[in-house]
């Protein structure tokens, strides 16, 4: 990646992906979905005849968009897995398994940073000044 300065810094990757770690994920299994149609046959076209693994996945984007559906877990739209392919229901398990832990790990990453009361300790500065003023009638610390 290429920025003004030259290359990007590591830590602008890592917080790419602690923003929405996610987004990998979709794609690895977009990809993986686009190859559960393709070698089903569901991609060819013209055979009307067979019953697809995963419905109306047409393209790679259908199966990006079929990989957003499953693991955010919105609910399926006109694409859903058929009982045709065991290969795709197990495929659908194991991306809402990496789903959930995913989510996990980034909330427990966030949980423990906002535990530490120690680190937020250290940056309470106290001031050897205080500013006091009057306040609906009363005297207030500011």
């Amino acid at each position: 990646m290429l920025s003004r300065k030259g290359i990007i810094p590591e830590e602008y990757v890592l917080t790419r992906l602690a923003e929405d770690p996610a987004e990998p994920s979709w794609l690895l299994f977009a990809m993986v979905w686009w190859l559960i149609a393709f070698a089903h046959g569901d991609l060819a076209p013209g055979e009307g005849t067979n019953v697809p693994c995963v419905t109306s996945i047409h393209s790679f984007s259908s199966a990006f968009l079929f990989s957003i559906e499953v693991q955010v877990t919105i609910g399926f739209g006109g694409r859903m897995v058929t009982e045709e392919c065991p290969l795709a229901i197990l495929i659908l398990i194991v991306q809402n398994i990496v789903g959930l832990m995913i989510n996990a790990i980034m909330l427990g990453c966030i949980f423990m940073k906002t535990a530490q009361a120690h680190r937020r300790a250290e940056t309470l500065i106290f001031s050897k000044h205080a500013v006091i003023t009057l306040r609906h009638g009363r005297l207030c610390f500011m």
